[in-house]
């Protein structure tokens, strides 16, 4: 993520199509992770 952020311009001075994909992403992102410790979490408890 942060490579991602270094590289990338502003969000506040791109485009809104720009801003939805580096959400969508960031969402992405963040939903797979969430999963990948909900995921440890139930296999900690068995």
């Amino acid at each position: 993520m942060k490579k991602q952020l270094d590289g990338s311009k502003l969000l506040n001075s791109s485009g809104e199509k720009e801003q939805r994909n580096f959400f969508n992403k960031m969402h992405n992102k963040i939903t797979s992770l969430k999963k990948l410790i909900e995921a440890d979490q139930e296999f900690n408890y068995e």
